[in-house]
Order: structure tokens, then C-alpha cells, then sequence
């Protein structure tokens, strides 16, 4: 699927939850079923991945390690460096030196989901 057509979908969806359609029920109804008609028709087209729709309920991770002795001021900036790129870095420890890092150095678990069009179009509307 092109970016450009995930990118009109997740438009369209936005647009359509922003209606105010809880004052007339049968609006809201007729405005549901197109929606969910137009997403059904869009996840059955041959040009749908099923693997973008699989993205929704897959994490990323990466383990990365600094120096023990690191100032904090590394350290935040490290974490602030993978923040800007969605990782989530859940747990830190130390790690004792080896033959390959004789140093002592933090080792930090990070996560992120991954990335897909498709975060952008509510869960409910595609099966999430």
C-alpha cells in the first residue's frame, strides 16, 4: 500500500472522529458502517501487506550499553537521543566486564512499536 493512501486513510478516519454526530444517532450509525465498510474494503485490496497490519502488535527493542563511569549528563542525553526516535528504555543494569568489554558499563533495554501507517488509524477500526 502506498504511503499516500494510508496517509488519506488515517486523514479521513481523523476527520471522521472529529464529527460531531452524537447529537443524531442514526448519523453516527451511517457515518460507523461507512467507515468500517471503506476499512474493510481497503484491508481486503490485494495491495494491503498483511505484514503492516501485524506491525500494530510487534515491538521493536535494542540493548545499548555506556561506560559505568558515565557523567549523567551522557547518560541523559543518550536516553533523550533515543526518546526522539520512540524507544522506550524499560530497564538498565550493570554489566560485569568481559573479554570483549573489559569495562564495566550500564546495559539499557529499550522498546518502541513498530513502525507502521497504520498506528495512526484508531485499533478499532482495524481489528486492534
Amino acid at each position: 500500500m502506498t504511503r499516500n493512501t494510508i496517509s488519506l486513510a488515517a486523514g479521513l478516519l481523523l476527520f471522521c472522529a472529529a464529527c460531531d454526530a452524537t447529537n443524531n444517532p442514526a448519523q453516527r450509525q451511517d457515518l460507523e458502517q461507512q467507515v468500517n465498510q471503506w476499512v474493510n474494503q481497503l484491508v481486503q485490496q490485494s495491495d494491503v501487506p498483511l505484514e503492516e497490519l501485524k506491525k500494530l502488535h510487534q515491538l521493536e527493542y535494542q540493548v545499548f550499553r555506556l561506560p559505568l563511569d558515565s557523567a549523567p549528563e551522557r547518560i541523559e542525553g543518550a536516553l533523550d537521543e533515543l526518546g526522539k526516535n520512540r524507544w522506550d528504555c524499560f530497564h538498565v543494569q550493570a554489566a560485569r566486564p568481559t573479554k570483549e568489554e573489559p569495562q564495566p558499563s550500564l546495559t539499557f533495554f529499550c522498546k518502541r512499536p513498530s513502525e507502521t501507517m497504520l498506528r495512526y488509524v484508531p485499533r478499532s477500526l482495524v481489528g486492534g
